[in-house]
């Protein structure tokens, strides 16, 4: 039902068009009117700033608006343009990115912002092609900062937006790869009705989000506000609760970590950055194994020894859920190390710890400066560390 992606008669083709020209300004005149005040978009038809578009976009990709809303803004005050942002040490970036999570995008965003500076001179380039060798940067986040920052008439297909056109078009396809792959075609004829409407791609791609996000929801959608009811397949039909399909889930795995908080005489903890590949990789957490089947992990019972630490006790458990793994960490704390300490001090015995790679002894009020995640944090306070300050 609905408008194919496929070329019919010629005369099919004509009512495509002036069908496609009516959603077009539907959604346009909508969007105008419930458009959300958000830090990142300027006054309706003002000009708008690539890099903080870029920004934005990079956050949105699978976090919650609530939470960008708050991150968004330290971001670009602490990193006010791309040249900023490529110039910053990759710890800083982490640590205004602590939050949000998926920190992969952060590394990716910092990684962009150089080869901006390096191979655009500095200026975000406008052209699909050319943003999409940005790193990280795939077709839908190229297509935001081509249309919304430069008038572009490209397309964008992320899964709120598939979720609208499949709906719209009645078409009978899950939220997985067959839905977003029958989308881009759809969306690439709708911004080519802009023109003909007299909407700009930008506001079409703007609407179809922001559609997608408030009113045509994954569940429970409120086909009552949408301003293309009238012409949606799914609401006609009594789909609008049953399409998109569900897409088939990865198998989830569960995975269980020791992680040690071992606290010395000066009140810092031992920390480690997690290495590239690890959960969550370029971030700072205490150290942590693979769990040990009969107590703390062996890697940690060395790492443990070699700083002089006395006996480990597990004192918690923090569960976090991840896209594919339920991870478990199991908490211990060193005990007893205070009065190692002073038995050395009185024998004379000055040992100097040796530490791990990628290993360093931190003031927990020094944690605002470092990239450290929610879940470590969460391990942090079952150890009972104190004296974390958040990031400014």
């Amino acid at each position: 039902m609905g408008a194919s992606v496929a070329s019919g008669s010629s005369g099919e083709r004509a009512a495509e068009i002036k069908r496609d020209r009516k959603l077009v300004r539907a959604l346009a005149a909508w969007f105008d009117a419930a458009r959300r005040e958000l830090p990142w978009r300027g006054a309706p038809g003002a000009a708008r700033d690539p890099y903080l578009v870029l920004v934005s976009e990079v956050m949105l990709q699978q976090t919650q608006v609530s939470r960008v809303v708050v991150k968004f803004p330290e971001f670009v005050r602490a990193f006010p343009s791309v040249g900023a942002l490529a110039a910053a040490r990759e710890d800083d970036v982490l640590a205004r990115w602590s939050g949000l999570g998926y920190y992969r995008r952060a590394r990716m965003l910092h990684a962009a912002a150089k080869m901006v500076v390096e191979k655009f001179a500095g200026v975000v380039p406008r052209e699909v092609g050319l943003l999409m060798e940005l790193p990280g940067v795939g077709r839908y986040t190229a297509g935001a900062v081509a249309s919304l920052a430069f008038g572009e008439a490209a397309p964008i297909v992320d899964g709120n937006v598939a979720r609208v056109l499949i709906r719209l078009e009645g078409q009978d396809l899950s939220s997985g790869a067959d839905g977003l792959a029958w989308a881009w075609p759809r969306a690439e004829m709708l911004v080519a009705a802009c023109e003909r409407a007299g909407v700009a791609a930008g506001v079409l791609n703007e609407a179809l989000m922001e559609l997608g996000a408030t009113v045509c929801t994954p569940s429970g959608p409120r086909c009552v506000a949408c301003p293309v009811r009238d012409a949606c397949g799914a609401h006609v039909l009594g789909m609008q609760d049953s399409l998109p399909r569900p897409k088939v889930r990865a198998e989830r795995r569960s995975v269980r970590l020791d992680a040690l908080v071992v606290v010395d005489g000066e009140g810092r903890v031992l920390m480690q950055k997690q290495e590239e590949g690890a959960l969550w990789s370029g971030l700072w957490q205490p150290p942590t194994a693979a769990g040990g089947a009969r107590g703390l992990a062996a890697e940690l019972r060395a790492m443990l020894a070699a700083v002089g630490g006395g006996r480990a006790k597990r004192v918690g458990v923090v569960e976090r859920t991840l896209t594919h793994r339920d991870v478990e960490f199991v908490v211990w704390v060193v005990e007893g190390k205070e009065e190692k300490e002073e038995r050395d001090r009185r024998a004379g015995r000055k040992r100097p710890p040796t530490l791990a790679r990628g290993a360093l002894w931190i003031h927990p009020s020094e944690f605002g400066g470092i990239g450290i995640s929610s879940a470590c944090l969460a391990v942090l306070g079952v150890a009972g560390v104190s004296g974390m300050e958040p990031v400014r």
